[in-house]
């Protein structure tokens, strides 16, 4: 394990030394008197010391490094990243621990490592501030090396440490707000959207739930359980329930938000009469002005959408107004129970001040007309001439005196008012028949031959102007004879009681009363022209319109006014629809990956009372972008290759999926590190090799790997992965010889064991294939030998110079590789340094020489010879010369020899 140099005494060492084997060794170290060699003497003397040699142990072991990544919640404060463990072997000093540092991956120097106590092993991975996770989606990949504290140090390789964004798994999720307010009219139909709630970041196993507070009503929303958009399931009413408030919870309970919808009060309550019909009598002849009767109507809704106006819809012109304002039903002009219907209906219309249509409904009003005594009778001749025979027997008839009374309502009354006065004649009070009641030919009456009746008619109220009837007593004539003069009255009346009876049975039409803004008669129909298939490309915007969808109906106002929703299919809430235009746009951003086909059920409603609707079925194709990049199945690949491998041999085949369709999911693939011993096939991912390979010369290769698809008009997508091929070692180098030929020179007189040279070489190959063995295949005479293992050549006899003075050795270099061990050679000339025996130094015959020469000489003249003698014998007694000093120096030369 050590030598020592035979003069200078310096101990050198020669193997390689082990702690944990031998800590200290212990030399004896031998001094001897050169003497004993020179002189032959006996008296020569030696000594012996003994050398201590304590073995330091080394700082053999580089530090390793353990972590546990953590992913902590947003929540906690102060969170740890990651638990570090640093593990060195060595012991002592050398095995403590100096420090660990994050040597990459923290752009922002938001991380540091913390030792959890002053002498641990253990540290942690924290932040010193608030860590920027918007750009770092992916989290940070932090590079950590350590340092021990031995001498020379050692660093620990390095390794990374992924500090992951807060996790969704554990952190309690939050939402985007804390309460959601939003208005949704009235008019919103079934399946209107109301508003999405979300939670800051959504997790696939997060749901979302509706908690209801408000029992005694029923809640008309849902909420898609997976995208949390709420939707109506019913008509809302703002006069029910002005105000709903909910809560939205996650499904594992532990976010909340409160969502508060305020319902606005629109115009869609019709005014609403108290009664169907009403029914109201009036006398005719009522002064103009007259009240017959109050309608009423009122309307549920707010403001002016409920402030209810009445109006007079009839189509022919009725003797009635009503009030704005108030319903009050009274008379327009006089009634005459004889010229005008006994019964008038009236059609009563209710209007609200709504917008943009006014509500309105109606009543039937049913007015019966009182009969009044308001006309006197009338007779129909008066100024009667009568002749009458005298000889007219008792109770015969004269005359039938008539009146009539355009009033219904009872009997006309006759009567004699006078001229009667001998009570001759009697008038029948009921029938108006004039006879005779005594006789003409007796008495005083006999001798009167003119009478003058007045006659009054009467309808017990009213009587009739007087007529008068001239009656003439004959004795020629035998029967009566009158003539009167008519009045006309029968023509009149009868002109009169014709046209009363044709209004009293006038009816209006039903369908002239038929209000058009009041009955929905129609139901909503999508046009023709209506598309049922779209296609939509994945990446457009979100509230892109894709489609218009129009639809008819054919009332109007309120009835014909139409609003459209998505009532079914939109099952991730991608879409929405504006319900006033029927434009379909994108509400969420579209990926056909996820979802390629989309059944939406369009409903389109109107505003009628009761609401009327139809459906319409559009299919929605996604069409695909080149949106996805292609993925490796392995985040990094690494494969193990001999050196030899011979060349065109495919070593590894990388695989990458485009979840794109057609030529843009199509992959290929490319080398971004420049390389000739590698190629990859561009459509199948295989590594070929195609150059030779040489593990001493290039003992790993990093290539980087692209795999982009084939998109013709669109942008190419690219993602890359890194291929690292590590050559295995083969044993295909000899140990070779540093320097190929050795020249060395030993003293003849160095001990049996000396170390005269250390043989060095070199073998790149790894693991037995470098461990190389030496010997020595030409040793000559076995002077010399060689230490297999470390490579030095000792002596192994005595030296002498006068015996050989040169040794040619050849030394044998061999590895221990299999199956066949590689070997070379090297010269080793050895030439041996004779060592002063001699016993007597030379000397001159006189202690000063004289000679001459003349100035002129030239350079290489003789000028004078000098001899020295020696009484060694042989190599001992041979002189050299030379010119050591003196003012000559430089000026003249000595012969060597002679």
């Amino acid at each position: 394990m050590f030598s020592i140099h035979p003069t200078s005494g310096v101990i050198t060492l020669t193997g390689k030394l082990d702690y944990s084997e031998v800590a200290l060794y212990e030399i004896d170290v031998l001094a001897v008197d050169r003497g004993l060699k020179l002189y032959g003497s006996s008296s020569s003397s030696s000594s012996t010391a003994k050398l201590k040699v304590h073995v330091l142990q080394a700082n053999e072991h580089a530090p390793v490094i353990t972590a546990v990544p953590l992913t902590p919640w947003n929540a906690t404060r102060d969170p740890t990243y990651a638990y570090v463990n640093v593990e060195d072997a060595d012991e002592g000093q050398n095995g403590e621990i100096a420090f660990l540092s994050i040597v990459a991956g923290d752009p922002l120097q938001q991380f540091k490592t913390f030792r959890t106590n002053p002498r641990s092993k253990e540290y942690k991975i924290k932040a010193v501030k608030d860590v920027e996770w918007e750009g770092y989606s992916f989290g940070y990949n932090l590079t950590l090396q350590a340092k021990d504290k031995g001498n020379p140090p050692k660093f620990s390789s390095a390794i990374v440490v992924r500090v992951r964004l807060p996790s969704e798994y554990t952190e309690a999720p939050t939402f985007e707000k804390n309460v959601y307010r939003v208005t949704l009219s009235e008019f919103a139909p079934p399946h209107s959207p109301v508003v999405m709630v979300k939670t800051v970041r959504k997790h696939l196993q997060i749901k979302y739930l509706l908690q209801f507070k408000m029992k005694q009503h029923q809640n008309p929303f849902i909420i898609n359980p997976n995208t949390g958009l709420i939707t109506t399931v019913a008509p809302i009413k703002a006069e029910s329930v002005s105000q709903y408030e909910f809560d939205v919870v996650t499904s594992d309970r532990r976010a909340v938000a409160k969502v508060v919808v305020s319902i606005s009060d629109v115009n869609n309550n019709a005014p609403s009469f108290q009664k169907s019909n009403y029914e109201a009598s009036i006398a005719e002849h009522v002064p103009v002005g007259t009240s017959v009767l109050i309608v009423s109507a009122t309307d549920k809704d707010d403001g002016e959408n409920g402030y209810v106006t009445y109006s007079i819809v009839n189509v022919n012109k009725q003797p009635f107004v009503v009030d704005y304002f108030t319903g009050v039903i009274s008379t327009a002009e006089d009634l005459d129970y004889e010229t005008m219907p006994s019964k008038f209906s009236l059609r009563i219309r209710a209007s609200d001040w709504g917008s943009p249509f006014r509500r309105e409904a109606e009543t039937v009003v049913s007015i019966t007309l009182t009969n009044l005594n308001d006309n006197k009778p009338h007779f129909e001749n008066i100024d009667c001439d009568v002749t009458v025979p005298r000889s007219l027997g008792v109770g015969e008839q004269i005359i039938v005196v008539s009146a009539i009374d355009a009033d219904d309502l009872g009997v006309v009354r006759y009567r004699i008012d006078s001229g009667n006065n001998m009570n001759l004649f009697e008038l029948d009070s009921s029938s108006g028949v004039l006879t005779l009641k005594k006789s003409l030919r007796d008495g005083d009456a006999a001798k009167q031959s003119f009478h003058r009746l007045q006659i009054t008619a009467s309808d017990g109220e009213m009587s009739s102007t007087p007529m008068f009837l001239n009656l003439t007593v004959v004795s020629a004539f035998k029967h009566v004879r009158s003539k009167c003069a008519e009045t006309g009255v029968l023509r009149a009346l009868a002109g009169l009681l014709l046209f009363g009876s044709k209004r009293h049975s006038q009816k209006e039409a039903e369908d002239e009363f038929a209000d058009i803004h009041s009955v929905n008669r129609h139901t909503p129909r999508f046009i023709e022209s209506t598309p049922t298939v779209i296609e939509v490309k994945e990446d457009l915007p979100v509230g892109t319109s894709v489609a218009l969808l129009r639809a008819a109906d054919s009332d109007s106002g309120f009835n014909g006014k139409l609003l459209f929703v998505i009532s079914g299919g939109d099952f991730d809430s991608r879409f929405m629809i504006e319900s006033d235009t029927g434009w379909l746009k994108v509400f969420e951003p579209l990926d056909r990956e996820t979802t390629d086909r989309y059944t939406l059920n369009i409903t389109v409603y109107d505003l009628g009372l009761p609401q009327k609707s139809s459906s319409h079925i559009l299919n929605v194709n996604i069409l695909d972008v080149n949106d996805n990049s292609p993925e490796f199945l392995q985040s990094d690949y690494s494969v193990d290759i001999s050196e030899d491998t011979a060349m065109a041999t495919d070593i590894i085949q990388l695989e990458a999926k485009d979840r794109d369709l057609g030529v843009n999911g199509v992959v290929r693939y490319s080398f971004l590190t420049k390389t000739d011993k590698f190629v990859i096939h561009e459509e199948t991912g295989i590594v070929r090799v195609t150059g030779p390979l040489d593990r001493e010369a290039n003992p790993s290769f990093v290539l980087k790997v692209a795999a982009f698809d084939a998109a013709v008009d669109e942008p190419k997508m690219v993602s890359t992965v890194l291929l690292r091929i590590n050559l295995e070692d083969v044993n295909d180098n000899a140990p070779a010889f540093i320097p190929q030929h050795y020249r060395i020179k030993v003293r003849e007189d160095i001990p049996v064991g000396t170390l005269v040279l250390w043989l060095e070489t070199h073998d790149p190959d790894l693991g037995l294939s470098g461990q190389v063995r030496f010997s020595l295949t030409d040793g000559e005479d076995g002077s010399f030998h060689v230490d297999k293992m470390t490579g030095a050549v000792y002596v192994s006899q005595t030296l002498d110079f006068e015996t050989r003075q040169v040794y040619n050795l050849t030394a044998k270099a061999k590895d221990r590789g299999k199956p066949t061990p590689l070997s070379s050679s090297c010269f080793i000339h050895v030439e041996i340094v004779d060592v002063n025996e001699n016993l007597y130094r030379p000397s001159f015959p006189f202690f000063v020489d004289w000679g001459a020469v003349s100035e002129d000489a030239p350079a290489g003249t003789s000028v004078m010879k000098v001899t020295a003698r020696d009484e060694d014998s042989g190599r001992d007694g041979e002189v050299r010369y030379s010119i050591r000093g003196g003012s000559g120096l430089g000026v003249f030369t000595i012969d060597e020899d002679s």
